[in-house]
C-alpha cells in the first residue's frame, strides 16, 4: 500500500468515526443514510488492502468503532427500526404522565387561592363550632390538595426514573418498572379525577356561600350546577369512549400493555 492510499485510508476513516460519534446522538436512522453515501462514493478498496489497518494505535480503535456502527447498520432490516419506534411511543407516554402533574399543579394552586381567600360568618348561635357549610368547604379543599400532591409525586417519579432507565440504555429495566408501577398509574389517575371532583365540590359552596346572601343568588348557583352536571357527563362520555376504542382488552393483552 503506498503513502497516499494510505492517507486516504486514514482520512475516510476518521469521516466514518465522526459519523459513528453523531449517530448515537441523533440516533441510527440519521446515520445510516450518510454511511451509505459515503461508502457509495468512496473508491472501492482492493480485497488484499480491505483488512488492513493503520499501526496508530488511536487510529487502529476509530477504525474498529466505524466498522462495528456500519456493521451495526444492517440490524435496520431485521427489526431494530421496530425498537427505535417503541421507544418513541414510549416518549409520548412519559410526556403524558406529565401533563397530569402539570393540570393537578394549576388545580391545587387555584383550590389553595381560594381557600385562603373564602370568609364565612360564625353560626350565631354556637359560636364556638363552625358551620356545616364551612366543614364541607375545608373537607373539600383538603382532599383536593391532598389527592393533588399525591397525583403530582407519583407521576413525576415515575416519569424521573422511566427517563433515567432510558437515558442509562436499561430498557429491560424500564419495561420492568413499568409494568410493576401500573398500580401506581391507576391509583393515580383516579386520585387525579378525585382532585377534579373535589375542587368542583369546594368551588360549589364558596358560590352557594356567595349567592345565597343575595336576592337572586339561588337562580345562578342552580345554572352552575347543571353547567357541572353537564360539563360532568361529557367527561364521563370521553373516559368511556378511551376505553372502548383505545384501551380495549384485546389490544392491551396483545401488546402486554399495563394501564
Amino acid at each position: 500500500m503506498t503513502t497516499k492510499q494510505i492517507g486516504s485510508f486514514k482520512r475516510w476513516s476518521m469521516m466514518l468515526f465522526l459519523f459513528a460519534l453523531a449517530s448515537r446522538h441523533s440516533g441510527v436512522t440519521g446515520f445510516a443514510p450518510t454511511a451509505r453515501s459515503l461508502i457509495s462514493r468512496s473508491s472501492p478498496i482492493p480485497q488484499h488492502q480491505a483488512m488492513i489497518l493503520p499501526t496508530n494505535p488511536r487510529t487502529t480503535t476509530q477504525c474498529r468503532s466505524a466498522i462495528m456502527e456500519l456493521g451495526s447498520l444492517k440490524l435496520l432490516r431485521g427489526g431494530a427500526e421496530k425498537a427505535v419506534m417503541n421507544l418513541s411511543m414510549e416518549s409520548y407516554k412519559l410526556q403524558s404522565m406529565a401533563t397530569y402533574s402539570t393540570i393537578t399543579a394549576l388545580i391545587m394552586n387555584a383550590c389553595l387561592r381560594m381557600y385562603t381567600s373564602q370568609k364565612f360568618p360564625k353560626n350565631k348561635d354556637d359560636s364556638s363550632k363552625k358551620s356545616l357549610l364551612e366543614f364541607a368547604f375545608t373537607a373539600c379543599t383538603t382532599g383536593c390538595v391532598l389527592s393533588g400532591v399525591f397525583t403530582a409525586v407519583v407521576f413525576n417519579l415515575l416519569g424521573i426514573y422511566s427517563k433515567e432507565a432510558i437515558g442509562m440504555g436499561n430498557n429491560a429495566g424500564y419495561i420492568a418498572f413499568r409494568n410493576a408501577t401500573h398500580v401506581f398509574r391507576q391509583l393515580g389517575f383516579r386520585c387525579f379525577l378525585f382532585t377534579c371532583l373535589s375542587f368542583i365540590g369546594s368551588f360549589g359552596i364558596s358560590v352557594w356561600e356567595k349567592c345565597r346572601r343575595q336576592q337572586r343568588g339561588f337562580v345562578f348557583f342552580a345554572l352552575s350546577t347543571v353547567s357541572v352536571l353537564v360539563g360532568a357527563y361529557h367527561i364521563q362520555v370521553i373516559l368511556n369512549l378511551a376505553t372502548e376504542h383505545i384501551y380495549t382488552p384485546e389490544f392491551c393483552a396483545k401488546n402486554s400493555i399495563r394501564l
